[in-house]
């Protein structure tokens, strides 16, 4: 009896150890994921192949894209403005630019090249300063190129966004009126610098000056500085014309008698001269000579003063106002 009940009693052991197992198991909660079967593994897998998809789609579209970049389009119009002063045609500016080294470079709108152009415009003697030089866009007609019903380019306009050169120039201004030795004419500004003779005439009369290569630049200065001083003070039109090389000296001797030796003529001396309306000549001196004690503005003084003491300007000849004291011979 005492051994079956023994093997009873474990036998029960065991069996309540089962059920608290089971019943501890029981009550832990299931996880999310309970009944859903792992994804596959590997290179291959759906999310990587989207990715390299997408990829792919943008590689190819940045090519398709630079594939179609439009070319930048070139100034299509050019408009000066003149900030004061003189102006010239337009047409003058835009063969200026026509003939500018880096023209093909200007449809790109790169501040070097503006700058490299405007230093370029100043170069031209007429212009004394270039303020602006930009590249905007504007709303106006633009030139196309289309197809008729043959097949033959037809140019036309349309409305479209077009891009303008604009230039803003500063002109000098015509003083005196010249001549070139081959007969071209120019202009003189107050500090003596040759312009173009498209520039428009001032609206005072002036003498024109004349030699002004064989002058060269000292003469020039003081032809522009003789009328700064004479214009205010002599009668308008009276002074007729400037020569910047001519003769200061008197007429050469006559040739010697047959059978003696000439005596060695010295060069003549040449210099500015004026000349009056009447033929009379106003002999002024080279350029330079007044480090001899006699200065511009004692030449015009010592002019005026002869001048005005003599009645009848027609009879005058000559007036010479190289020295201290000035002279005069009468026809």
């Amino acid at each position: 009896m005492a051994e079956g009940g023994n093997r009873d009693d474990g036998a029960e052991l065991l069996a309540a150890a089962a059920r608290k197992r089971a019943s501890s198991t029981s009550v832990l909660p299931r996880s999310a994921l309970d009944g859903v079967r792992p994804g596959p593994r590997g290179p291959f897998t759906a999310w990587n192949i989207a990715a390299v998809g997408t990829g792919l789609l943008l590689i190819i579209g940045s090519l398709v894209s630079l594939g179609w970049t439009p070319h930048v389009q070139r100034f299509s119009a050019v408009t000066v403005r003149f900030q004061g002063g003189p102006t010239v045609p337009e047409a003058e500016i835009i063969a200026l630019v026509r003939r500018f080294p880096f023209r093909s470079q200007l449809s790109q709108p790169n501040e070097w090249v503006l700058h490299q152009l405007a230093e370029y415009l100043k170069g031209w003697n007429a212009v004394a300063d270039v303020p602006m030089v930009r590249l905007v866009h504007q709303r106006g007609p633009v030139m196309v190129v289309r197809k008729d019903r043959n097949g033959r380019p037809v140019r036309g306009t349309m409305e479209g966004i077009r891009r303008v050169l604009e230039i803003s120039l500063v002109l000098r201004e015509p003083y005196l009126p010249g001549v070139l030795e081959d007969g071209t004419r120019v202009w003189l500004d107050r500090e003596g610098r040759i312009l173009p003779g498209i520039l428009p005439r001032p609206d005072v009369p002036r003498p024109v000056v004349r030699s002004l290569r064989a002058g060269g630049t000292e003469a020039l200065k003081s032809a522009a500085k003789i009328w700064t001083l004479l214009e205010p003070q002599v009668e308008r039109g009276l002074i007729a014309e400037i020569n910047l090389s001519d003769t200061l000296d008197a007429p050469a001797p006559p040739p010697p008698a047959a059978g003696t030796v000439p005596a060695p003529v010295p060069p003549a001396a040449r210099g500015i001269v004026l000349r009056t309306r009447t033929g009379g000549r106003i002999v002024w001196g080279a350029p330079g000579e007044e480090r001899y004690g006699v200065s511009m503005e004692d030449k015009a003084a010592n002019l005026v003063h002869t001048l005005r003491c003599q009645g009848d300007l027609t009879r005058l000849a000559m007036v010479n106002v190289r020295f201290r004291e000035p002279y005069y011979t009468v026809r």
